[in-house]
């Protein structure tokens, strides 16, 4: 090759060079570097395993799939080997993305044939709990949440409560105890935390009946006597 080929060589590789482009004798390790289609499996599953239908995916920006019913899909992602791929995730309503986004690489040329898996996950943002509130009297008494009354013992004592809050949400469950004087404690409350699950809590509450006042007893026994 004459000084002028190899010259012009050289300077072709250096334009190219940046652009990530191929250039003579350096055609062969491009080619094994080109993007070509790779099989991504994505699978989105909330707490405790549950599938997610309908969550959206998109790689580089662009949507390439949405899970099906059992929270699968199978993206077909062009890239070149060992190239790392943003994979950003999309929640259905109700749910969010935890994290929104991860980052798979995928294998060199010719290391592994096998599609690559990726497990996301969609949290749900409101959590059901249950009270199960439990009053020593049989009067009915009422019920609240936050200070808002949601209802009322019944002749055993009984009462169920349902709330639905985010996670890591606080609320507290009391007895409206203002039209029955005698019952002490007055006005119980117990404070529940609704973690990221759907909870069950019991708030039991003995009552007794409150002791007369010295001057009350005094009158009474003045009265026997």
């Amino acid at each position: 090759m004459s000084a002028r080929r190899v010259s012009m060589a050289r300077a072709l590789r250096l334009v190219l060079a940046p652009l990530g482009l191929c250039a003579f004798g350096t055609m062969a390790s491009c080619a094994s570097r080109a993007p070509t289609p790779h099989d991504l499996e994505v699978e989105v599953r909330a707490e405790e395993g549950v599938a997610v239908s309908g969550a959206q995916l998109r790689v580089r920006g662009d949507y390439l799939g949405t899970t099906n019913p059992l929270g699968r899909a199978t993206l077909r992602v062009p890239a070149s080997p060992g190239e790392r791929l943003p994979v950003a995730l999309t929640c259905p309503p109700g749910f969010s993305a935890t994290p929104p986004e991860q980052v798979v690489t995928l294998p060199e040329a010719g290391r592994s044939e096998e599609p690559l898996r990726l497990a996301m996950s969609c949290q749900t943002e409101q959590h059901d709990a249950v009270v199960i509130v439990h009053a020593t009297t049989p009067a009915s008494l009422p019920v609240l949440v936050d200070g808002v009354p949601v209802g009322q013992t019944d002749a055993l004592g009984f009462a169920h409560v349902h709330v639905r809050a985010g996670s890591d949400s606080a609320f507290e469950v009391s007895l409206d105890t203002s039209a029955n004087a005698k019952l002490q404690p007055a006005n119980p409350s117990r404070r529940f935390q609704l973690e990221a699950h759907d909870e069950v809590f019991v708030f039991d509450t003995t009552f007794e009946a409150a002791r007369p006042s010295k001057k009350a007893r005094a009158k009474r026994r003045a009265r026997g006597s």
